[in-house]
């Protein structure tokens, strides 16, 4: 989630206090976690192999590893933005930039 309206900001504000709480509770660490990010790391990861698969990413990539970074990278924008490093519209400029690199040239693509 990247927080770029304030509906977003609220909602990224609520995740980042709930993931506080998961690193005091041991319990609640081990039941939630990282389920959520497994979970869009694994929808991020299917999507880039389907990428892959029409020819629009280079086979070279491995999705597991470039969806971890992706999310990755969406988590540290959005501390970025909560911090007051940048607002939602640069840290989206960011990230859309990091997913445009990942895309080949094509007909509709410069």
């Amino acid at each position: 989630m990247l927080p770029t309206d304030a509906e977003s900001l609220d909602l990224t504000r609520a995740y980042t206090g709930y993931y506080t709480l998961v690193f005091t509770d041991p319990d609640l660490a081990t039941r939630h976690g990282a389920a959520y990010p497994d979970k869009v790391e694994r929808l991020l990861a299917g999507q880039l192999t389907a990428a892959q698969q029409a020819d629009q990413i280079d086979t070279i990539l491995d999705p597991e590893t470039t969806a971890a970074g992706l999310l990755a990278l969406t988590n540290g924008l959005g501390s970025s933005v909560l911090g007051g490093q940048r607002d939602g519209a640069a840290a989206l400029r960011i990230l859309i930039d990091h997913i445009d690199r990942l895309f080949k040239p094509g007909p509709n693509r410069p």
